[in-house]
């Protein structure tokens, strides 16, 4: 690459003489063009190191690498755009700069373009960067009318953080994100969602009116806050419809994976260990549990976990809290274990009205006396043939 080679050359020996910005920037385009990253994150890197008074990089060229990033997954055209563009890492050879709300963005990105460099920047487990772009969009954008997007960002903030194996900043932001999704909340009428975001939004948009008349620097005072959709003290208020399905989070359900066989490992205890994990944070992790012990076989201790968890949420309705459950449980069971294990819970009339026995080995039938699964359902469970799942 005779090109490449002569502009690297000339950038990185000053003596050499000045080349013309504009065509070093033509030839990034062209590389850009080409989908040859690995060349123009290289040549970049040397630019930002050259005399910064003779080059420099337009906003068009950061965009456009910023796109192809996106397009190509390419994570270190990612970083770069995060570390120069998003958050510039020049704001911090400031002393007085607190790492909050760099003053030193160029331009703004795209909502859908940070939605994937989040993504592509979550895969590789670069958590810090996806916290990063969620305050960059938390500050620039309206979380209620990029709810897609905002969505999306969200799920890559607690993937990332699972894919980077902090399990507790995982479980967190997932706790965070199932409060603000109306599928896990008690049944509410319509007017009454719309009337409390309402309140909350003007109740906030005044406080942040008074803080910014009140600021010396409303722009990089990070005690203005945006986005906030609750009053103080008081719980989330959902912004997104339904619930955070099972195929949202494969590297959360990986971790949960991870950690099953040291639980199940003691038996006497494994059951109360998942109900509580589940009951401390939120019944939404009942999906993530009951999936990961299904997938090992452990189809009586779901039940179980189940049938538990339930006893710990009296005042949710059962239709919320096993929606998740249900979805959880593995297509490729017998329907009648499924309907067995999941849907008589959800709906016992319907169960009532379809009377009908199963059949299960006696070590399967022992299990579920010893789990104490009640005596509705050991009555119309005969322990004489085996059902192969």
């Amino acid at each position: 690459m005779p090109v490449f080679a002569h502009i690297t050359e000339h950038l990185s020996q000053k003596n050499q003489g000045l080349l013309s910005s504009k065509l070093v920037e033509r030839y990034i385009g062209n590389l850009l063009a080409e989908e040859n990253l690995n060349a123009a994150v290289s040549l970049i890197h040397i630019l930002l190191h050259a005399d910064s008074t003779s080059y420099c990089i337009s906003n068009q060229t950061w965009s456009a690498l910023a796109s192809k990033a996106c397009e190509l997954g390419h994570y270190s055209a990612a970083c770069l755009v995060y570390h120069e563009v998003i958050d510039p890492i020049a704001a911090y050879d400031d002393p007085n700069f607190k790492g909050t709300n760099n003053p030193l963005i160029p331009f703004l990105l795209f909502p859908d373009i940070l939605a994937q460099l989040s993504i592509v920047l979550m895969h590789n487990g670069n958590n810090v960067a996806v916290c990063g772009i969620q305050s960059y969009f938390k500050r620039y954008y309206s979380y209620f009318w990029h709810r897609t997007i905002y969505r999306s960002i969200a799920l890559a903030k607690v993937e990332a953080h699972a894919c980077a194996g902090e399990t507790s900043l995982a479980i967190a932001e997932f706790v965070k994100l199932a409060w603000q999704h109306r599928g896990y909340s008690p049944l509410q009428k319509g007017s009454t969602v719309e009337h409390n975001l309402k309140y909350a939004v003007e109740h906030n948009s005044k406080e942040r009116q008074k803080r910014i008349l009140a600021s010396d620097d409303p722009i990089n005072d990070p005690s203005i806050v945006y986005n906030k959709y609750s009053l103080p003290g008081k719980r989330y208020n959902a912004i997104f419809d339904g619930v955070i399905e099972l195929a949202d989070t494969p590297y959360v359900n990986a971790l949960i994976s991870r950690n099953m066989s040291s639980i199940m490992a003691d038996r006497s205890s494994a059951i109360e260990r998942l109900v509580n994990f589940i009951t401390s944070n939120h019944h939404a992790l009942l999906t993530p549990v009951i999936a990961s012990l299904c997938n090992d076989g452990h189809l009586f201790e779901a039940w179980a976990v189940l049938r538990r968890t339930k006893a710990s949420y009296p005042r949710l309705h059962a239709k919320v809290l096993f929606r998740g459950a249900l979805l959880a449980c593995p297509t490729t069971l017998r329907q009648e274990v499924r309907l067995f294990l999941f849907e008589w819970a959800a709906d016992s009339k319907a169960f009532e009205k379809k009377p009908f026995q199963f059949s299960l080995h006696q070590s399967d039938y022992n299990k579920l006396v010893e789990l104490n699964v009640g005596d509705s359902l050991l009555s119309r469970a005969s322990p004489t043939m085996h059902i192969s799942l």
